[in-house]
């Protein structure tokens, strides 16, 4: 019996000994350094869709940082607006990982290239009728957002009578054929004035 005491005590100091070991190292060796913690860019105008945007990219950031960060490193939030990109001063900081945004096709199409040379991907939630070599799109096209809008406004919300008003000219087809195929689809009356 003394010797299973002996083994116990034996037991409890090394894992007391231990933890306060661990937590004298993380305390004192392991800090965070600032100055090499990942970034994410985020390119949005001062515009109201631009402040969602970084809402969206504000959210990511947390919900990576609460699950441990990359790494166990914290990820930082850097914005600019796209005018206020300075591409030589990004290619010197290594620490952005990527980058979120874009709300202008022309700008996006500018600069494209430029994140490609760095290694930096760019990600944009506009639809893009082509691709861009290094852009991941996450958008819709026109067609794919009215026919989710139609099958909306038909299913969740219960319209079973819906107006679509729009602009005169062959363009703006494609933005209202969807409505008419969802409607039609669940047999409800279309009718065009």
């Amino acid at each position: 019996k003394k010797k299973w005491n002996v083994f116990l005590y034996l037991l409890l100091f090394i894992l007391v000994g231990g933890t306060l070991l661990s937590l004298l190292t993380k305390v004192t060796f392991i800090e965070d350094d600032q100055t090499t913690r990942p970034r994410l860019l985020v390119i949005s105008p001062s515009t109201i869709s631009g402040e969602s945007l970084r809402h969206g990219a504000e959210l990511y950031v947390e919900k990576i940082n609460r699950n441990g960060g990359i790494d166990g490193r914290t990820l930082e939030l850097l914005e600019r607006a796209p005018g206020d990109l300075n591409f030589s001063d990004l290619g010197r900081d290594k620490r952005v990982i990527g980058a979120v945004g874009y709300l202008d096709k022309t700008l996006l199409e500018r600069d494209a290239a430029k994140f490609k040379s760095l290694n930096i991907p760019l990600v944009t939630p506009l639809h893009l009728e082509k691709p861009l070599d290094g852009v991941i799109s996450l958008g819709s096209s026109a067609r794919a957002e009215a026919s989710f809008t139609a099958n909306y406004a038909r299913n969740i919300e219960q319209q079973r009578i819906m107006y679509v008003i729009r602009e005169s000219g062959s363009e703006y087809d494609a933005l209202v054929t969807p409505f008419l195929e969802v409607y039609k689809r669940f047999d409800s009356p279309v009718q065009t004035v």
